[in-house]
């Protein structure tokens, strides 16, 4: 019964640690950079719409102090993205 309890423990902790990391990675998107680079760095977006030649992507990522979900948005203008905020 422990060894179930630990191993789900460990696997909770990664999947957490992963979350964090992911949100930490988003302080790394620049202005300019293209599509595919953001997808390198964050992985697919959770969500993504077009209007015309303007890109969302959003991402749901674990909040570093508070460990909860927040939504993530990258506005990408012709490819290439132009602003990165967190949704309020």
């Amino acid at each position: 019964m422990n060894t179930k309890l630990a191993a789900i423990a460990a696997v909770s902790l990664l999947l957490f640690a992963g979350c964090v990391s992911s949100a930490a990675k988003l302080g790394r998107v620049q202005n300019g950079m293209t599509k595919n680079q953001v997808v390198a760095l964050l992985g697919n977006p959770d969500s993504a719409s077009v209007r015309g030649h303007i890109e969302y992507f959003t991402y749901y990522l674990a909040d570093e102090t508070s460990g909860r979900e927040q939504a993530y948005m990258v506005r990408l203008v012709d490819s290439r993205v132009e602003s990165v905020g967190r949704f309020v």
